[in-house]
C-alpha cells in the first residue's frame, strides 16, 4: 500500500496549460446579447502545476485581458498573478482555487459595466470548475472576488465578477 501511493506521487510530471476566453468566438454563434462585446477581464490564462500532494496540485498563474477600442467603446487592461491549487472532484471535473494580485484600468468589461477611467490595484479570490473533453484539453468558467483600491478616486474596490467567459484550456 505504501509502495502504491509513493509510485503515484512519482508519476506526477510539471506541466503547463494556456486558456483562451471563448466568449466572443462563441457570442458570434449563439447571440446571448447584441448590446454587449462584453465577456469578462481575462482573456488569456497561463498555468504552471508544480507540485502534487495527496489529491491537490499546486503552481502558479499569470492572466491578461486587454482591448484598446478606438471607436467610443470601452478599452480595459486587466492583469495577475499568483497561486492556484487544483483538486480532482470525479475523473473528468476539477476545480481550481487561485490567489492573485490583480491589477485593472478600464474597469472589468463586464456586461452593464460602463466604467473607463476605473483603476486598482488588489488581489482575486477565485474558483474554477472544467470539465475534461480531451486528456489534454478542458472546457472551464470561473468565479472571482476582487479585493482592492481603486487608484482613481482612492477608495475601496470590491467587485464579484460572475461566470461569464468560458475558457478553453489545453496542456502544453
Amino acid at each position: 500500500m505504501v509502495l502504491t501511493s509513493s509510485l503515484k506521487a512519482q508519476d506526477f510530471e510539471k506541466h503547463s496549460q494556456i486558456g483562451f476566453n471563448l466568449s466572443p468566438l462563441i457570442s458570434q454563434f449563439i447571440p446571448f446579447s447584441n448590446a454587449s462585446n462584453q465577456k469578462g477581464p481575462y482573456t488569456v490564462l497561463f498555468r504552471r502545476y508544480n507540485q502534487k500532494k495527496e489529491n491537490k496540485t499546486t503552481g502558479f498563474e499569470f492572466g491578461i485581458g486587454m482591448d484598446i477600442a478606438f471607436n467610443n467603446e470601452i478599452s480595459f487592461l486587466n492583469m495577475r498573478f499568483g497561486y492556484i491549487s487544483k483538486r480532482n472532484i470525479t475523473e473528468k471535473w476539477t476545480t481550481v482555487g487561485s490567489f492573485d494580485f490583480a491589477l485593472f484600468a478600464g474597469g472589468f468589461n463586464l456586461p452593464g459595466d460602463t466604467t473607463e477611467d476605473e483603476a486598482g490595484i488588489g488581489f482575486n479570490v477565485g474558483r474554477s470548475i472544467e470539465y475534461e473533453i480531451f486528456p489534454n484539453a478542458t472546457l472551464g468558467t470561473e468565479i472571482i472576488a476582487f479585493f482592492g483600491a481603486s487608484l482613481s478616486d482612492e477608495g475601496p474596490v470590491l467587485k464579484v465578477i460572475p461566470p461569464i467567459a468560458i475558457y478553453f484550456n489545453f496542456r502544453l
